[in-house]
């Protein structure tokens, strides 16, 4: 016996079902979303529902969910720097996937009478106090997987750290690590490590080749010798592996408000799910 699916309840129910699969990527993200963008795309969510009521096939079904998922991840998370889209679209089809494979499994093993799985859409027949239930149920979930996988920093661990370069500016948040002693071995500075795109906004396009590959990079060109004195190669050891971190001497570093003087090295891999964008040398505190 086929279910009757009651469009209402189809769409709100799903509008609840996308508003936690985006608060459920970005908790894993760290990431706080913007409210209206989360709305806004729970609702389109709640309206892709609709694609249950028809007959796909399995091309033109992976087509439109392609198109819905792309549509949504630029909805609720899009911005201006093309790569924290495509990781927030990463984590989202992710968490979408995960969502995805249990509905299936429950519906394949256990077919509850009042549920219905088509086209990844799935629609159960509850009512508003099953809704309101689920919904805290779901939400505590999310909150203790997310806890789970993330290695969260108090809050007194993270501080802001604006970074100021030939009159452009940066404004970063810096994890407080307690053993992160590195130092410039020529000027005894202390050295703060951050995440390529959280600095490269304030380098000129050639300085930005430094930073991407400083072993192969050539100053011919460069317009402004100034830079020249500014940049610097910093040796680190981790586990016994030794490399080097491109840096530069900022003109100025503010550190909650305090002025301070240090060396940004700066690296091309996350140092975390983007909770913080650098790593901050104790001793700047």
């Amino acid at each position: 016996m086929e279910n009757v699916v009651y469009l209402d309840v189809l769409i709100i129910l799903n509008i609840y079902v996308s508003y936690f699969l985006f608060m459920g990527s970005a908790k894993l993200m760290s990431l706080k979303l913007h409210r209206v963008r989360l709305f806004l795309g729970s609702i389109v969510g709640g309206i892709y529902s609709l694609i249950i009521l028809f007959d796909l096939s399995n091309f033109e079904l992976i087509v439109i969910k392609l198109i819905m998922g792309v549509s949504l991840v630029f909805i609720v998370f899009g911005s201006k720097k093309l790569i924290h889209t495509l990781k927030c679209g990463l984590y989202f089809f992710l968490v979408n996937f995960i969502y995805g494979g249990l509905m299936f499994a429950l519906w394949t093993f256990f077919a509850p009478n009042n549920m219905a799985y088509k086209n990844g859409i799935v629609y159960f027949d509850i009512t508003a106090l099953t809704l309101v239930i689920s919904t805290i149920i779901a939400y505590l979930a999310i909150s203790l997987f997310c806890a789970v996988l993330n290695k969260r920093c108090k809050p007194s661990d993270i501080v802001s750290v604006t970074v100021s370069f030939n009159g452009r500016q940066s404004i970063v948040t810096a994890f407080v690590d307690t053993g992160n002693k590195l130092c410039d071995i020529f000027t005894g500075l202390p050295v703060i490590v951050a995440e390529y795109d959280s600095m490269a906004d304030i380098f000129p396009d050639k300085i930005k080749e430094y930073f991407k590959s400083p072993t192969e990079f050539s100053f011919d060109g460069l317009e402004d010798s100034s830079y020249i004195s500014k940049l610097k190669l910093i040796p680190v050891c981790v586990v016994g592996k030794e490399f080097a971190l491109p840096a530069f001497k900022p003109d100025s570093v503010v550190i909650n408000s305090a002025n301070k003087t240090a060396i940004i090295a700066i690296t091309t891999t996350n140092l975390s799910n983007g909770s913080f964008k650098a790593i901050l040398n104790t001793a700047l505190l």
